[in-house]
């Protein structure tokens, strides 16, 4: 019944060019978008500080994405139902490997939303609001099930805390 949702969707989006376009740019460009208007608002304020710790805890969380994937080793909706999901013209989307969970776009999303409630409420909030059409994009389009969204809406939650927490106690003790 999942694959047929898969499969289903897949040839309606490839009859929409205003659809297909639609979801690749929440799919692939939003994350990068809104990471640069995270980094000048950061910059902007004077948090020079913030913006170097925030690099690194994406590094971390990046080995941190490895080690799950290789724990979990979770086949893409495209590589598990044998379908060729739409391409982004700038950034390459189709993955070899199983590692379908967790969804590093949204784990980076909420990652950078918590992160710019420290700056900025509007650009957290944004942040915020992006989240589940990038997550409905990713579903859709084949790249993730609903709950690699959702575990790296968590994950990033969880880190943007632990980093808030890690910040706070660095500048203010």
């Amino acid at each position: 019944m999942k694959g047929n949702f898969f499969i289903n969707f897949q040839s309606r989006i490839h009859k929409s060019v205003l659809v297909k376009e639609t979801l690749l740019f929440f799919a692939a460009y939003v994350v990068v978008g809104y990471a640069g208007v995270v980094a000048v608002v950061l910059l902007s304020k004077g948090a020079w500080f913030v913006l170097g710790v925030a690099l690194t805890a994406l590094v971390l969380r990046y080995t941190l994405s490895e080690f799950i994937h290789r724990l979990a080793k979770r086949q893409r909706p495209y590589q598990f139902y044998g379908f060729t999901p739409p391409q982004s013209r700038l950034f390459t989307t189709k993955h070899l490997q199983a590692d379908s969970f967790p969804s590093d776009h949204e784990f980076i999303l909420t990652f950078l939303a918590i992160t710019a409630l420290l700056v900025s409420t509007p650009v957290a909030w944004l942040g915020l609001f992006l989240t589940p059409f990038v997550g409905f994009a990713r579903v859709a389009l084949g790249y993730h099930y609903a709950t690699d969204c959702m575990a790296g809406v968590v994950l990033g939650v969880l880190c943007g805390f632990v980093f808030i927490l890690i910040i706070n106690s660095t500048l203010f003790t």
